[in-house]
Protein backbone atom coordinates (compact mmCIF):
# COMPACT_ATOMS: atom_id res chain seq x y z
CA UNK A 1 0.00 0.00 0.00
CA UNK A 2 1.45 3.39 -1.02
CA UNK A 3 0.67 6.12 1.54
CA UNK A 4 -1.08 9.00 -0.27
CA UNK A 5 -0.03 12.54 0.50
CA UNK A 6 3.34 11.41 1.83
CA UNK A 7 4.57 14.99 1.96
CA UNK A 8 1.82 16.20 4.31
CA UNK A 9 4.19 16.57 7.25
CA UNK A 10 6.73 18.51 5.18
CA UNK A 11 3.98 20.69 3.70
CA UNK A 12 2.65 21.42 7.17
CA UNK A 13 6.14 22.38 8.31
CA UNK A 14 6.61 24.77 5.37
CA UNK A 15 3.15 26.22 5.93
CA UNK A 16 4.06 26.92 9.56
CA UNK A 17 7.23 28.68 8.43
CA UNK A 18 5.28 30.84 5.95
CA UNK A 19 2.68 31.66 8.59
CA UNK A 20 5.40 32.68 11.08
CA UNK A 21 6.99 34.87 8.42
CA UNK A 22 3.68 36.55 7.56
CA UNK A 23 2.74 37.12 11.22
CA UNK A 24 6.19 38.53 12.02
CA UNK A 25 6.05 40.87 9.01
CA UNK A 26 2.53 42.03 9.94
CA UNK A 27 3.58 42.68 13.55
CA UNK A 28 6.67 44.58 12.41
CA UNK A 29 4.63 46.74 9.98
CA UNK A 30 1.96 47.48 12.59
CA UNK A 31 4.58 48.29 15.22
CA UNK A 32 6.36 50.65 12.78
CA UNK A 33 3.24 52.69 11.99
CA UNK A 34 1.99 52.60 15.56
CA UNK A 35 5.36 53.75 16.92
CA UNK A 36 5.59 56.63 14.45
CA UNK A 37 2.10 57.82 15.36
CA UNK A 38 2.75 57.47 19.07
CA UNK A 39 6.00 59.44 18.83
CA UNK A 40 4.16 62.35 17.21
CA UNK A 41 1.40 62.21 19.80
CA UNK A 42 3.82 62.04 22.73
CA UNK A 43 6.00 64.79 21.28
CA UNK A 44 3.04 67.12 20.77
CA UNK A 45 1.92 66.54 24.35
CA UNK A 46 5.42 67.11 25.72
CA UNK A 47 5.84 70.19 23.53
CA UNK A 48 2.63 71.66 24.92
CA UNK A 49 3.90 71.07 28.45
CA UNK A 50 7.27 72.59 27.59
CA UNK A 51 5.64 75.69 26.08
CA UNK A 52 3.47 76.08 29.18
CA UNK A 53 6.53 75.71 31.41
CA UNK A 54 8.46 78.33 29.41
CA UNK A 55 5.49 80.74 29.54
CA UNK A 56 5.36 80.38 33.33
CA UNK A 57 9.11 81.01 33.52
CA UNK A 58 8.60 84.24 31.54
CA UNK A 59 5.82 85.25 33.92
CA UNK A 60 8.13 84.66 36.87
CA UNK A 61 10.91 86.73 35.25
CA UNK A 62 8.44 89.51 34.53
CA UNK A 63 7.17 89.50 38.11
CA UNK A 64 10.77 89.51 39.41
CA UNK A 65 11.72 92.59 37.37
CA UNK A 66 8.60 94.46 38.51
CA UNK A 67 9.30 93.55 42.13
CA UNK A 68 12.91 94.76 41.89
CA UNK A 69 11.77 98.08 40.41
CA UNK A 70 9.25 98.42 43.25
CA UNK A 71 11.97 97.76 45.83
CA UNK A 72 14.10 100.52 44.30
CA UNK A 73 11.18 102.95 44.22
CA UNK A 74 10.39 102.25 47.87
CA UNK A 75 13.97 102.87 48.94
CA UNK A 76 14.29 105.47 51.71
CA UNK A 77 17.41 106.82 49.99
CA UNK A 78 15.50 107.66 46.79
CA UNK A 79 12.68 109.27 48.80
CA UNK A 80 15.15 111.46 50.67
CA UNK A 81 16.93 112.44 47.43
CA UNK A 82 13.65 113.61 45.89
CA UNK A 83 12.54 115.40 49.04
CA UNK A 84 15.87 117.30 49.30
CA UNK A 85 16.06 117.85 45.54
CA UNK A 86 19.54 116.36 44.92
CA UNK A 87 19.84 115.28 41.24
CA UNK A 88 23.57 114.31 41.46
CA UNK A 89 22.83 111.96 44.33
CA UNK A 90 19.95 110.52 42.29
CA UNK A 91 22.42 109.63 39.52
CA UNK A 92 24.71 107.93 42.05
CA UNK A 93 21.71 106.03 43.43
CA UNK A 94 20.75 104.76 39.95
CA UNK A 95 24.34 103.78 39.14
CA UNK A 96 24.72 101.83 42.38
CA UNK A 97 21.43 99.97 41.89
CA UNK A 98 22.16 99.10 38.25
CA UNK A 99 25.06 96.95 39.45
CA UNK A 100 22.74 94.70 41.46
CA UNK A 101 19.88 94.36 39.00
CA UNK A 102 19.20 93.39 35.39
CA UNK A 103 18.19 96.95 34.51
CA UNK A 104 20.45 98.51 31.88
CA UNK A 105 18.81 101.99 31.84
CA UNK A 106 17.21 103.85 34.73
CA UNK A 107 15.39 107.19 35.00
CA UNK A 108 13.99 109.25 37.85
CA UNK A 109 11.16 111.63 36.96
CA UNK A 110 9.98 114.41 39.24
CA UNK A 111 6.37 114.83 40.38
CA UNK A 112 5.50 116.70 37.17
CA UNK A 113 7.02 114.02 34.93
CA UNK A 114 10.15 115.96 33.98
CA UNK A 115 13.44 114.10 33.54
CA UNK A 116 15.18 114.44 36.93
CA UNK A 117 18.12 111.96 36.64
CA UNK A 118 19.20 109.12 34.39
CA UNK A 119 21.80 106.37 34.14
CA UNK A 120 23.78 106.05 31.96
CA UNK A 121 24.14 109.58 30.76
CA UNK A 122 23.27 108.64 27.16
CA UNK A 123 20.15 106.73 28.18
CA UNK A 124 17.94 109.06 26.12
CA UNK A 125 14.33 109.89 27.00
CA UNK A 126 12.40 107.48 29.21
CA UNK A 127 10.03 105.12 27.36
CA UNK A 128 7.31 105.71 29.99
CA UNK A 129 5.96 108.73 31.75
CA UNK A 130 3.37 109.56 34.43
CA UNK A 131 -0.14 108.65 33.38
CA UNK A 132 1.07 105.89 31.06
CA UNK A 133 1.02 102.12 31.62
CA UNK A 134 2.96 100.68 34.53
CA UNK A 135 4.96 98.42 32.22
CA UNK A 136 5.28 97.76 28.51
CA UNK A 137 7.52 95.99 26.02
CA UNK A 138 9.65 98.09 23.75
CA UNK A 139 12.25 97.51 21.06
CA UNK A 140 15.83 98.07 22.16
CA UNK A 141 19.13 97.82 20.30
CA UNK A 142 19.62 94.22 21.44
CA UNK A 143 16.01 93.14 20.85
CA UNK A 144 13.02 93.17 23.14
CA UNK A 145 13.09 95.03 26.47
CA UNK A 146 10.71 95.53 29.35
CA UNK A 147 10.08 99.02 30.70
CA UNK A 148 8.64 99.33 34.20
CA UNK A 149 7.32 102.53 35.86
CA UNK A 150 6.84 102.70 39.64
CA UNK A 151 5.76 105.83 41.57
CA UNK A 152 7.98 107.02 44.44
CA UNK A 153 5.62 107.75 47.36
CA UNK A 154 6.37 109.16 50.81
CA UNK A 155 3.70 109.99 53.42
CA UNK A 156 1.02 109.43 50.78
CA UNK A 157 2.57 112.02 48.45
CA UNK A 158 3.92 111.14 45.00
CA UNK A 159 7.45 112.52 44.90
CA UNK A 160 8.27 111.24 41.41
CA UNK A 161 8.51 108.12 39.30
CA UNK A 162 11.19 105.50 38.74
CA UNK A 163 11.45 104.09 35.20
CA UNK A 164 13.60 100.99 34.64
CA UNK A 165 14.47 99.21 31.39
CA UNK A 166 15.81 95.63 31.19
CA UNK A 167 16.35 93.13 28.33
CA UNK A 168 13.52 90.64 28.24
CA UNK A 169 13.57 87.74 28.23
CA UNK A 170 16.93 86.79 29.66
CA UNK A 171 18.92 84.89 27.03
CA UNK A 172 20.00 82.39 29.69
CA UNK A 173 16.35 81.47 30.18
CA UNK A 174 15.91 80.92 26.45
CA UNK A 175 19.02 78.76 26.20
CA UNK A 176 17.80 76.76 29.17
CA UNK A 177 14.96 75.49 26.96
CA UNK A 178 17.24 75.00 23.95
CA UNK A 179 19.27 72.11 22.53
CA UNK A 180 20.95 72.83 19.18
CA UNK A 181 19.29 70.91 16.38
CA UNK A 182 16.68 69.48 18.73
CA UNK A 183 14.72 72.01 20.79
CA UNK A 184 14.39 75.77 20.52
CA UNK A 185 12.41 78.69 21.91
CA UNK A 186 11.42 81.99 20.31
CA UNK A 187 9.49 85.02 21.51
CA UNK A 188 7.52 86.92 18.89
CA UNK A 189 6.12 90.45 18.95
CA UNK A 190 3.50 90.69 16.22
CA UNK A 191 5.24 89.22 13.14
CA UNK A 192 8.83 89.70 14.31
CA UNK A 193 10.91 87.13 16.24
CA UNK A 194 12.69 89.27 18.85
CA UNK A 195 14.28 86.75 21.19
CA UNK A 196 15.18 83.21 20.20
CA UNK A 197 17.59 80.35 20.80
CA UNK A 198 21.08 81.01 19.44
CA UNK A 199 20.97 78.10 16.95
CA UNK A 200 17.61 78.98 15.37
CA UNK A 201 18.76 81.83 13.06
CA UNK A 202 21.32 79.51 11.45
CA UNK A 203 18.56 76.95 10.83
CA UNK A 204 16.46 79.45 8.87
CA UNK A 205 13.90 80.04 11.59
CA UNK A 206 13.95 83.84 11.24
CA UNK A 207 12.63 83.55 7.68
CA UNK A 208 9.53 81.64 8.81
CA UNK A 209 6.13 83.26 9.05
CA UNK A 210 4.52 84.22 12.36
CA UNK A 211 3.51 81.14 14.40
CA UNK A 212 -0.17 81.48 15.43
CA UNK A 213 -1.67 78.61 13.42
CA UNK A 214 1.19 76.25 12.55
CA UNK A 215 2.02 73.00 14.28
CA UNK A 216 5.04 72.00 12.16
CA UNK A 217 7.80 73.63 10.12
CA UNK A 218 10.93 72.67 8.23
CA UNK A 219 14.37 73.81 9.40
CA UNK A 220 17.84 73.10 8.07
CA UNK A 221 20.31 71.47 10.44
CA UNK A 222 23.45 69.50 9.77
CA UNK A 223 23.18 70.10 6.03
CA UNK A 224 19.71 68.51 5.88
CA UNK A 225 16.14 69.74 6.13
CA UNK A 226 14.28 68.25 9.08
CA UNK A 227 10.67 68.40 10.22
CA UNK A 228 10.12 70.18 13.53
CA UNK A 229 6.91 70.15 15.50
CA UNK A 230 5.86 73.55 16.87
CA UNK A 231 3.66 74.81 19.67
CA UNK A 232 2.88 78.46 20.42
CA UNK A 233 1.18 80.20 23.32
CA UNK A 234 0.11 83.78 23.86
CA UNK A 235 1.91 85.47 26.77
CA UNK A 236 -0.01 88.64 27.80
CA UNK A 237 2.55 89.95 30.31
CA UNK A 238 2.12 93.66 29.55
CA UNK A 239 -1.27 94.33 27.91
CA UNK A 240 -2.13 95.51 25.35
CA UNK A 241 1.16 94.11 24.00
CA UNK A 242 0.70 90.39 23.39
CA UNK A 243 3.84 88.33 23.05
CA UNK A 244 3.73 84.87 21.49
CA UNK A 245 6.02 82.16 22.73
CA UNK A 246 6.85 79.31 20.35
CA UNK A 247 8.64 76.08 21.15
CA UNK A 248 10.00 73.83 18.38
CA UNK A 249 11.20 70.25 18.67
CA UNK A 250 12.92 68.00 16.13
CA UNK A 251 10.79 65.04 15.14
CA UNK A 252 13.86 63.10 13.95
CA UNK A 253 15.61 63.46 17.32
CA UNK A 254 12.49 62.34 19.17
CA UNK A 255 11.99 59.34 16.86
CA UNK A 256 15.61 58.19 16.99
CA UNK A 257 15.28 56.07 20.20
CA UNK A 258 12.09 54.48 18.86
CA UNK A 259 13.74 53.72 15.50
CA UNK A 260 16.64 52.13 17.37
CA UNK A 261 14.12 50.01 19.25
CA UNK A 262 12.42 49.19 15.96
CA UNK A 263 15.76 48.16 14.43
CA UNK A 264 16.47 45.95 17.45
CA UNK A 265 13.00 44.42 17.14
CA UNK A 266 13.57 43.76 13.41
CA UNK A 267 17.00 42.24 14.07
CA UNK A 268 15.50 40.01 16.77
CA UNK A 269 12.70 38.97 14.44
CA UNK A 270 15.21 38.09 11.68
CA UNK A 271 17.28 36.10 14.19
CA UNK A 272 14.19 34.19 15.30
CA UNK A 273 13.24 33.52 11.67
CA UNK A 274 16.73 32.23 10.81
CA UNK A 275 16.71 30.07 13.95
CA UNK A 276 13.30 28.72 12.94
CA UNK A 277 14.60 27.93 9.43
CA UNK A 278 17.62 26.09 10.87
CA UNK A 279 15.33 24.22 13.26
CA UNK A 280 12.93 23.39 10.43
CA UNK A 281 15.80 22.04 8.35
CA UNK A 282 16.96 19.93 11.29
CA UNK A 283 13.44 18.60 11.86
CA UNK A 284 13.07 17.86 8.17
CA UNK A 285 16.40 16.01 8.02
CA UNK A 286 16.28 14.13 11.31
CA UNK A 287 12.56 13.54 11.82
CA UNK A 288 10.39 14.15 8.78
CA UNK A 289 12.61 12.47 6.16
CA UNK A 290 12.96 9.19 8.16
CA UNK A 291 9.19 9.08 8.78
CA UNK A 292 8.47 9.62 5.08
CA UNK A 293 10.99 6.91 4.18
CA UNK A 294 9.34 4.50 6.63
CA UNK A 295 5.99 5.27 5.08
CA UNK A 296 7.28 4.59 1.55
CA UNK A 297 9.09 1.36 2.52
CA UNK A 298 6.06 0.12 4.43
CA UNK A 299 4.01 0.62 1.26
CA UNK A 300 6.49 -1.40 -0.80
CA UNK A 301 6.60 -4.22 1.77
CA UNK A 302 2.81 -4.33 1.86
CA UNK A 303 2.52 -4.34 -1.91
CA UNK A 304 5.25 -6.82 -2.83
CA UNK A 305 5.84 -8.82 0.38
CA UNK A 306 9.56 -8.43 -0.18
CA UNK A 307 12.28 -6.50 1.61
CA UNK A 308 13.45 -3.44 -0.36
CA UNK A 309 17.20 -3.23 -0.91
CA UNK A 310 17.43 0.06 1.04
CA UNK A 311 16.47 -1.77 4.24
CA UNK A 312 19.89 -3.41 4.36
CA UNK A 313 21.53 -2.47 7.65
CA UNK A 314 18.46 -0.74 9.13
CA UNK A 315 18.29 -3.16 12.06
CA UNK A 316 21.73 -1.95 13.20
CA UNK A 317 21.02 1.81 12.84
CA UNK A 318 22.21 3.86 15.89
CA UNK A 319 19.20 4.93 17.97
CA UNK A 320 20.04 8.51 18.97
CA UNK A 321 16.43 9.79 19.01
CA UNK A 322 12.87 8.48 19.11
CA UNK A 323 12.50 8.42 15.32
CA UNK A 324 15.73 6.41 14.97
CA UNK A 325 14.42 3.94 17.59
CA UNK A 326 11.17 3.65 15.62
CA UNK A 327 13.19 3.25 12.40
CA UNK A 328 15.29 0.39 13.85
CA UNK A 329 12.36 -1.29 15.57
CA UNK A 330 10.34 -1.20 12.34
CA UNK A 331 13.26 -2.70 10.41
CA UNK A 332 13.79 -5.48 12.94
CA UNK A 333 10.09 -6.29 13.07
CA UNK A 334 9.71 -6.35 9.28
CA UNK A 335 12.89 -8.42 8.84
CA UNK A 336 11.77 -10.88 11.54
CA UNK A 337 8.35 -11.21 9.95
CA UNK A 338 9.90 -11.64 6.53
CA UNK A 339 12.21 -14.36 7.82
CA UNK A 340 9.26 -16.10 9.50
CA UNK A 341 7.32 -15.83 6.25
CA UNK A 342 10.22 -17.32 4.28
CA UNK A 343 10.53 -20.22 6.76
CA UNK A 344 6.77 -20.79 6.67
CA UNK A 345 6.78 -20.84 2.88
CA UNK A 346 9.76 -23.25 2.90
CA UNK A 347 7.99 -25.52 5.39
CA UNK A 348 4.83 -25.41 3.31
CA UNK A 349 6.77 -26.38 0.18
CA UNK A 350 8.52 -29.25 2.07
CA UNK A 351 5.16 -30.48 3.33
CA UNK A 352 3.76 -30.40 -0.18
CA UNK A 353 6.75 -32.28 -1.57
CA UNK A 354 6.45 -34.93 1.20
CA UNK A 355 2.73 -35.46 0.57
CA UNK A 356 3.33 -35.68 -3.14
CA UNK A 357 6.06 -38.32 -2.64
CA UNK A 358 3.88 -40.37 -0.27
CA UNK A 359 0.93 -40.25 -2.63
CA UNK A 360 3.10 -41.39 -5.53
Amino acid sequence: MQVSGSTTIRRTLYLGMALALAVGLAVFTFFSFYTTGQVRSILRRDLAGLASLAAKALERDHATLVRRAQDMARSKALQVILQLDMPPQAVLFLEANSRFSHFTRLWVLDAKGADYARFPADAGPPPLGPGGPEDLFTLADSGLALAVQIPVIAAGEVLGHLVALAPFPDQDLIEGFSRPGDAGMALWLDSTPLALSAWLPGAGYSTQAAPPQRDALSLAWGGKTHEFLARSEAVPLAPPTILRLEMVRSLAHAQEPFFNLLAAFFAGWVLILVSFLVFARYVNTRLVAPVLELSRVAGEVDAHATLPAQMQGWENTPADNEIAVLHRSFARTVISLHRALVLAEAADRAKGDFLSTVSH
